[in-house]
């Protein structure tokens, strides 16, 4: 995933803006998870074929969704093509249930029905939050050390 430019620039268009938010919002969701898969914690690692998305738990009409953390899972690609959009979709949404907490679908959906920001607050706060995740994870890894 290409790492995004930090602040927008004057005069782009909505949906340049909006790519930036997504792989940012993408970037936290795999930094948080360690770049791992939340349901079966493997790394990413593209050398065996191993590669990660960030996916979204609920579908995302709105900002508020598009861009909420809490909205974010990180899985593998075939998790994410066979799991999470394939056939085996109720069993993803009792891993996450699991994984989440019993409520996490009532959660999101009412974060459906809160005020979005404009993208570019949503872009700094992303920003904001990525750098963050990095510094946890930082530390974490001098930790193992």
């Amino acid at each position: 995933m290409k790492v995004p430019k930090e602040f927008s620039i004057r005069g782009e268009s909505k949906k340049d803006k909006e790519k930036r938010c997504d792989a940012i919002w993408g970037l936290c969701i795999l930094t948080r998870a360690g770049f791992r898969s939340e349901i079966s914690g493997k790394p990413r690692d593209p050398e065996n074929g191993i590669y990660l998305d960030p996916h979204h738990i609920i579908k995302k009409p709105c900002y508020s969704l598009r861009y909420s953390l809490e909205n974010g899972i990180s899985l593998t690609k075939g998790e994410h093509k066979y799991e999470a959009h394939g056939s085996e979709s109720e069993r993803f949404r009792e891993k996450v249930k699991r994984l989440r907490g019993k409520d996490v679908f009532e959660k999101l959906y009412q974060i459906r029905w809160t005020k979005s920001a404009d993208l570019d607050t949503i872009e700094l706060y992303l920003t904001v939050k990525l750098k963050e995740l990095e510094e946890v994870n930082d530390r974490k890894k001098q930790n193992q050390h």
